[in-house]
């Protein structure tokens, strides 16, 4: 990691909180996805509502398929701005893995002062992915934009997993895993067709057990 991405990171927050917000704004989403676990790190920690708004609204900016389960945990928030917050990114990452991961959540029982709201996120995903019949360009938050080996490697390396979708993707991180002789373990969703690779650290039994 950047050694001197926190400090930037404590910066920009303070900019923030001293009322520089667009320049606050555009310079995290302008960092590499290295900066997301210090984001999600400082969201869980900040009390503020009005600031963890919008850390959650500059961590889906970064578009990272990777965010997802963040985003899906912040929906349990209890200030409405929060959680519409993290609806707003699902829609925008859109694609399979996004929608089988809000219709996952809608299964567990939703509060109801957002059933509705979560009820038109998943219908907004849902026909983005239907396909264009006028052959025009693909809706934005369709998630099947192909993504180059160097964007999934350094998702694995910064986020600590990764979700692909495909052969492709799939062999190209088990490729990599192999190479560099990284310990991980496996989860799959087969309603979104994706498989999560997380890294394991050496000795632990996480994911063990699970069948690859």
């Amino acid at each position: 990691m950047d050694s001197n991405l926190s400090e930037r990171v404590k910066h920009y927050l303070d900019l923030l909180r001293s009322g520089d917000q667009d320049q606050a704004f555009h310079s995290l989403i302008e960092e590499s996805p290295e900066v997301l676990p210090l984001l999600m790190k400082a969201f869980s920690a900040e009390k503020d509502p009005g600031v963890r708004e919008w850390l959650v609204q500059v961590i889906w900016e970064h578009r990272v398929r990777e965010t997802i389960p963040f985003l899906i945990s912040v929906l349990d928030d209890d200030e409405p701005g929060v959680w519409k917050s993290a609806l707003d990114g699902l829609v925008t990452i859109g694609g399979e893995s996004a929608l089988a991961a809000l219709e996952a959540y809608r299964t567990r029982g939703v509060k109801s002062d957002r059933e509705e709201w979560i009820a038109e996120a998943a219908g907004q995903i849902r026909e983005s992915l239907q396909p264009d019949p006028t052959g025009g360009v693909e809706p934005e938050g369709s998630g099947s934009a192909a993504r180059s080996p160097e964007e999934l490697i350094s998702s694995f390396e910064k986020m600590g997993f990764v979700i692909v979708q495909g052969r492709g993707e799939y062999e190209l991180i088990t490729q990599y895993v192999g190479k560099n002789n990284i310990p991980t373990w496996t989860s799959s969703d087969e309603k979104a067709g994706t498989v999560t690779i997380h890294k394991r650290a050496w000795g632990s039994l996480e994911g063990l057990f699970i069948p690859l």
